[in-house]
């Protein structure tokens, strides 16, 4: 599946993984709504770079200098954020991945399936990998 996930045209990964979508939403003026939407159902290689220009669509990209470089942080953080939401969704779940873009926040909604219950914290906190 992974195969198809990362190089299949979107018919072939929607009869495999019907599932598969991630909603990518700006909202800032419309907090009820959204200001602006993109649905990605591509492969992860498409959903990768489709994601990216939404984030670079939607906030500012100010100057930060690191050793005398200009150092894109905004380019840092969206490839974090959208690598992420790509690589640990739970391709079982018809719950769609959503990226979401606020005036002063960008945050994710991504199904996963919980292995404890109750509040974690650093003394019971063991990583769970997919």
């Amino acid at each position: 599946m992974a195969c198809i996930l990362l190089f299949g045209k979107p018919e072939t990964i929607q009869s495999c993984v019907p599932g598969y979508k991630t909603d990518a939403i700006y909202r800032v003026e419309n907090m009820d709504c959204y200001d602006d939407r993109l649905i990605v159902e591509n492969n992860l290689m498409e959903s990768y770079n489709l994601l990216i220009d939404f984030i670079k669509k939607h906030t500012d990209d100010k100057f930060f200098l690191i050793d005398g470089v200009n150092v894109s942080l905004r380019t840092a953080i969206a490839r974090e954020i959208v690598s992420n939401l790509l690589v640990h969704r739970e391709f079982k779940s018809a719950f769609p991945a959503k990226l979401i873009i606020e005036k002063d926040r960008i945050w994710t909604e991504n199904w996963s399936r919980t292995q404890w219950k109750g509040r974690i914290s650093l003394e019971n906190f063991t990583p769970y990998p997919q």
